[in-house]
C-alpha cells in the first residue's frame, strides 16, 4: 500500500482547499453582530492583526437628543406666528407643517424619541398646522403616523382620536368621488385609509378607479405602488402584475421607477420565471447606478409621515434587485457540477484525481463564491438596510458556503483505505479539517440571517430555516 500518496493527497486537499487571498485567515466573529455590522459576517474577515477596532454600542440617551429638540423648537416657533399673522395665515402654517415634517423625519429616526421628544405631540401639530394650510393629503399622512405600528404611537390617546377624524376624511372623499367631485388627493388619502385599516379591497378600488380617471396626477403612480406593495406583502403577485403593468410614470420620480420595475421582476419571479425576471433586476440596478451620488444619498435619505413611497420601499426594491442579481451568479456557480472519480478508487487514482480534477474545480468554485458573496453584500451595503433581502442574503451564502463543505468532504476514499479503520479516520479527519474555516463562514452568514431575523422580523420565514441549521450545527 502506498500510504506516502494518501499523505499527498490529504496534503494536496488542505492546500486547495485554503482560501484566497481575501478569504479570511481566522474564523470569523461567532456572536450576533447588529444591523450595522452585519456585513461583517458575509465578508472576508481580516486576520486578527488587522481586524477592525470595535466599540460597544452606546448606551441609549436619557432625554431627547439635542439635534431633534432643537428642529422640534424651531418648528413650533412657527405655529406661533400663525396666531400672530392672521393675514398670512395659510402661508404661515403652510412654513410651520413643512418645518414640523423635517422634525418629525430627524425625531422618528431615534430610537426613544417616542417618550423623550413628545412625538405624539409633534404628529399632532404637524397635521395641525396642515388644517390650517388646507393641505388635506399631508394632514391626514399626520394622523396615519398615529395609527402605523411601526412608529410605536398607535396606543397613544392621540392615536384613537386620528382614527376617528381619518375615518371622516375618508368617508367625504369616497362620497365625493360617489357625487362625480374628483379630487386625487382627497381619493388618495382615502386609499391609504383603508390600507391602513386592513380594508385592501376597497383601496384598490379607489387606486383603480383613480388610475382611469386621473391617470397623470402626481398621486396616481404613488397610490398605485402602495396599493401594489400592499398585495405583494400579502403575496398576491398575480394582482400586483395586474396593476403595475400599464403604470404611467414620470420621468421626475426615478424612485417610483425603481420600486415598479422591482415589483414587477419578483411577481415574475415568483411565477417561476427567472430568466425574464432578471431583466427588471437588471433595469433596476442600471437605473439606480446611473443615478447621480448626490440624488442616491437624497432619495435614500427623505423621511416624510407615511408618504405613499418612502424611503425603506425604495431600500426593498433595491435589496429586492441586488439580491436577484447575486442569485445569478450563485445559480452560476452551481451549474460546475463537481467532477466524480471514474475507475477504480485505487491510490493512484485518487491522488491524480485530486490534484488534476478536484483541484481545477475548487479554485473555479472559490473564484465563483467571491463572485457571488460580493454581489449578497451590495444589497447589505444598502443604508438603510433592506432587512428581508439581508435575511434571505445571510440564508443563500450561508448555504452556498456549506454546499462547497459537503462536496470537499465527498471526495471518496480509496479501497486501500477504506479497509484499514485507522487510516480511513486519518483520512476523513484530514479532509474535515480542511473545510474547517468554510464551516465556520457558513455559520457566520446564518447568523447574519438568523440575527437580522430576529431583530427586524421574518415575514418569509427564512430566518426560522437559519436558526434551524444552526441548531443541527452547533
Amino acid at each position: 500500500m502506498r500510504i506516502s500518496a494518501w499523505l499527498f493527497s490529504a496534503s494536496l486537499l488542505a492546500a486547495c482547499s485554503a482560501t484566497p487571498q481575501r478569504q479570511p485567515a481566522s474564523p470569523p466573529r461567532a456572536e450576533l453582530a447588529p444591523p450595522e455590522v452585519d456585513s461583517v459576517l458575509l465578508q472576508p474577515v481580516p486576520a486578527d492583526e488587522d481586524a477592525p477596532e470595535t466599540t460597544a454600542p452606546a448606551a441609549p440617551a436619557s432625554h431627547c437628543p439635542g439635534e431633534c429638540e432643537a428642529l422640534a423648537k424651531s418648528a413650533r416657533a412657527e405655529l406661533v406666528r400663525i396666531a400672530a399673522s392672521p393675514e398670512r395665515q395659510v402661508v404661515e402654517a403652510t412654513h410651520a407643517a413643512e418645518a414640523l415634517e423635517s422634525a418629525w423625519g430627524t425625531c422618528a429616526s431615534y430610537e426613544h424619541a417616542k417618550e423623550q421628544c413628545d412625538l405624539p405631540g409633534l404628529v399632532r401639530d404637524m397635521a395641525e398646522a396642515n388644517r390650517i394650510a388646507g393641505r388635506t393629503f399631508d394632514q391626514g399622512a399626520a394622523l396615519l403616523v398615529m395609527s402605523d405600528p411601526r412608529y410605536g404611537l398607535h396606543a397613544s390617546p392621540e392615536a384613537q382620536e386620528a382614527q376617528r377624524s381619518l375615518r371622516a376624511m375618508a368617508a367625504k372623499a369616497e362620497q365625493d368621488a360617489a357625487s362625480g367631485t374628483l379630487d386625487p388627493p382627497s381619493m388618495a388619502l382615502a386609499a391609504l385609509v383603508e390600507l391602513a385599516f386592513q380594508e385592501p379591497a376597497k383601496a384598490r378600488a379607489i387606486a383603480l378607479e383613480l388610475r382611469q380617471s386621473a391617470p397623470r396626477s402626481e398621486h396616481t403612480a404613488p397610490l398605485m405602488l402602495a396599493v401594489a406593495r400592499d398585495e405583494a406583502r400579502r403575496g398576491q403577485w398575480s394582482t400586483v402584475s395586474t396593476l403595475l403593468g400599464n403604470l404611467q410614470l414620470g420621468p421626475d420620480r426615478p424612485e417610483l421607477f425603481l420600486e415598479r420595475e422591482a415589483l414587477l421582476g419578483e411577481a415574475i419571479a415568483r411565477r417561476g420565471q427567472g430568466a425574464a425576471a432578471q431583466a427588471y433586476f437588471r433595469r433596476v440596478v442600471a437605473a439606480w447606478e446611473a443615478e447621480p451620488e448626490d440624488s442616491r444619498q437624497d432619495l435614500l435619505a427623505q423621511v416624510r409621515p407615511h408618504p405613499l413611497l418612502d424611503r425603506d420601499d425604495l431600500s426593498d426594491a433595491l435589496g429586492a434587485a441586488y439580491f436577484h442579481r447575486a442569485e445569478e451568479k450563485r445559480r452560476a456557480l452551481e451549474q460546475d457540477k463537481r467532477p466524480r472519480l471514474r475507475g477504480k478508487a485505487t491510490s493512484a487514482a485518487v491522488a491524480a484525481y485530486a490534484r488534476d480534477v478536484f483541484a481545477p474545480w475548487m479554485r473555479r468554485q472559490q473564484e465563483g463564491m467571491q463572485e457571488a458573496n460580493a454581489a449578497y453584500l451590495r444589497v447589505i451595503e444598502i443604508k438603510p438596510p433592506p432587512y428581508r433581502w439581508v435575511v434571505a442574503s445571510g440564508e443563500r451564502v450561508g448555504h452556498m458556503t456549506y454546499a462547497f463543505v459537503e462536496e470537499m468532504r465527498a471526495i471518496p476514499a480509496p479501497e486501500e483505505i477504506k479497509k484499514d479503520p485507522r487510516l480511513l479516520a486519518s483520512y476523513e479527519n484530514a479532509l474535515q479539517g480542511a473545510s474547517e474555516p468554510m464551516v465556520e463562514r457558513a455559520k457566520a452568514a446564518y447568523r447574519t440571517c438568523a440575527g437580522t431575523a430576529e431583530l427586524h422580523g421574518d415575514p418569509d420565514g427564512v430566518g426560522a430555516k437559519c436558526r434551524q441549521w444552526l441548531s443541527a450545527h452547533p
